[in-house]
């Protein structure tokens, strides 16, 4: 479980790019140390020609997938150094961030199964956990997806007091001493997100590589195409079903239709001939019309029928018509006969309505003459004129009025010299010195109202 040399190099120095390139060059690096570094191109070195292409392999599939990218570059300096402190763990967990620290997919130490078993076991035990282990080559896939679920959602249990950025005995007061506490904590807060991030990370990038993890999705995938696939059966069954009932019912329906036509034209016919009998009867015997139709009706009940005018049905017995008269299907019909009925005549109530000439205010004041158009009276016309010239002229005289009385308003309080204007008067203020004017009716002061 020792790493190599190759695996403390820098990804982006083993593909020859810059830590900035696109996914575009990354691929045109890819392509070139492919052909460059294949074994079978070294033959002369085959054993460091197959350890630098399988680096490169490593390095192009973490830098390919951007998640795994985003990864190594957030903690590029933790991986390349595998001496870094990390007491959360024993175990440095950033130099098993590569396919090169296992070989094959075996049950072996150095397997991929192997490794990554330590690992874990690993974590658990320093943890104090009773979280699933990672299990062999041959695992059930049930542990399989209870094992990623579970690890998924990890949380460490540690306290991470070996974070702490200050002594809680430095503190010569409580005061001082619950800061020191909450700085602490902070600082375990923080160290305690990161591990968990970490072995998050972990479990993903085992999971991408985890051939069981393939297995158990392909099997997920034929389970649900075999569940869909059984589920449009049955769809398809039930339609069939459906389809087979409708046409049994299409059938039943179609040879009671045949049943009742026949029944019809039976009565049909033999109502037709007891009424040409009767009239035949009549014509010979008129003064016996009213016996004859009585007899007719009272002979074995007659063929007397019963008719729903609203449901269109005609029955032979008083049995069933009263049955029917009751039914809900006949209430239904009626109670829809009444709001149709009911609907017509607000229609026709509000077209009548709407069909009424309409006069205005106006119009109703309007005389009409004997055709019924309106009639124009010259000397109305004339004396509305008038009026409003009169109304006219009395505005025009108020103006002048007011432009008069205001003329003269205008004073020197210490000569008593009166001017047409302000301006007049504030010129003569000016030249004589006249400023003691103060207006009798000029503003009062506010008195201060009690608070």
């Amino acid at each position: 479980m020792s790493g190599t040399n190759e695996r403390k190099r820098c990804y982006y120095e083993i593909m020859g790019v810059l830590e900035n390139c696109d996914a575009k060059a990354l691929k045109k690096a890819y392509r070139r140390l492919c052909m460059e570094l294949h074994p079978d191109r070294n033959r002369d070195n085959k054993e460091v020609a197959q350890e630098m292409y399988a680096a490169m392999q490593n390095a192009y599939e973490i830098l390919s997938d951007p998640h795994e990218r985003a990864w190594y570059d957030q903690h590029k300096e933790e991986i390349l150094n595998p001496n870094a402190n990390h007491e959360a763990s024993s175990l440095n967990l950033n130099k098993y961030f590569t396919s090169a620290c296992y070989k094959g997919f075996e049950d072996d130490e150095e397997g991929f199964f192997g490794v990554y078993n330590f690992v874990f076991n690993t974590i658990n035990r320093e943890e104090g956990s009773d979280l699933p282990a990672f299990g062999r080559a041959g695992s059930n896939l049930s542990n399989v997806k209870t094992f990623y679920t579970r690890w998924g959602q990890f949380s460490s249990s540690q306290t991470f007091s070996w974070v702490d950025v200050w002594d809680t005995r430095d503190g010569n007061n409580r005061y001082e001493r619950r800061w020191i506490e909450k700085e602490n904590n902070k600082a375990r807060k923080e160290e305690r997100k990161k591990f968990n991030q970490l072995v998050r990370e972990l479990i993903l990038f085992v999971q991408r590589r985890d051939p069981r993890w393939h297995d158990l999705v392909a099997a997920e995938e034929e389970r649900r195409q075999t569940d869909e696939m059984q589920r449009e059966i049955r769809m398809q069954q039930q339609a069939e079903e459906r389809l087979i009932e409708q046409a049994l019912e299409q059938k039943k329906w179609e040879e009671q239709q045949a049943r009742i036509e026949t029944e019809r034209e039976r009565q049909g016919i033999s109502n037709g001939m007891d009424e040409y009998l009767t009239k035949a009867e009549e014509l010979f015997n008129p003064t016996e019309k009213r016996n004859k139709k009585n007899k007719k009706g009272k002979k074995n009940g007659g063929n007397k029928s019963f008719n729903c005018l609203v449901c269109n049905v005609r029955f032979t017995d008083e049995v069933h018509y009263e049955a029917h008269m009751q039914s809900g299907q006949h209430l239904r019909m009626v109670e829809q006969r009444t709001q149709k009925k009911n609907k017509k005549a607000r229609k026709a109530k509000k077209r009548s309505a709407e069909e009424e000439p309409r006069r205005t205010k106006t119009e109703k004041n309007v005389k009409l003459d004997a055709l019924g158009n309106p009639m124009i009276d010259s000397d109305d016309e004339e004396q509305q004129q008038q009026r409003r010239n009169e109304k006219r002229q009395k505005r025009k005289e108020k103006r002048k009025a007011k432009k008069a009385a205001g003329a003269g308003s205008f004073a020197c309080n210490v000569c008593g010299e009166v001017f047409t204007t302000r301006n007049a008067l504030f010129e003569h203020v000016r030249e004589l010195g006249h400023a003691l004017h103060v207006e009798e009716g000029g503003k009062k002061k506010k008195k201060k109202r009690r608070r």
